[in-house]
């Protein structure tokens, strides 16, 4: 249940189906996801690192809560254009975001206002978010006021201006 609205449900046969699925990204919580694959997913792009995050083209799966805590945690702007990424920093990256989904999957998802789990639970990330709906409040490792801005497709990011470079 989801009353943002930010899912949709489809009906396709298997022709429209192998159609729509060509056209997204790696799973990330599946072992042939690795950090190559990973910088070949966002290497390529002038668009903002976390814009190319959640580009379900590139990769599947990444969200806006879990872009902005991957992004925290491997201390990378969420501005900076993906081409910027090193390759040092990719792998860090690669290893944050899986780091980030296996947590919220082993947390049954984020729930904040309404969202219920197919099981009418409610998911425990948030609890867990360094970041994500923390603007204004000292940065967890550096004690700098997190910074929010609406940048990246009008969904709220948060970041730290001294951590994440």
């Amino acid at each position: 249940r989801d009353v943002r609205r930010l899912g949709t449900v489809t009906l396709h046969d298997p022709d429209d189906f192998a159609k729509w699925e060509a056209k997204i990204g790696p799973e990330p919580l599946e072992a042939s996801f690795t950090a190559e694959r990973f910088r070949e997913a966002i290497s390529g792009s002038i668009r903002a690192i976390k814009t190319v995050l959640m580009d379900q083209t590139r990769i599947a799966g990444i969200g806006n809560i879990y872009a902005n805590e991957a992004l925290w945690r491997s201390r990378i702007r969420p501005h900076r254009p993906a081409n910027k990424v090193t390759k040092d920093e990719a792998r860090l990256l690669h290893k944050e975001s899986v780091a980030v989904l296996r947590a919220a999957v082993d947390q049954r998802g984020t729930s904040f206002r309404d969202y219920q789990d197919p099981y009418g639970g409610r998911g425990g990330f948030l609890g867990l978010a360094k970041v994500y709906s923390r603007e204004g409040e000292p940065c967890l490792r550096c004690k700098t006021i997190l910074k929010p801005t609406h940048q990246f497709e009008g969904r709220i990011s948060v970041w730290c201006p001294s951590c994440q470079k």
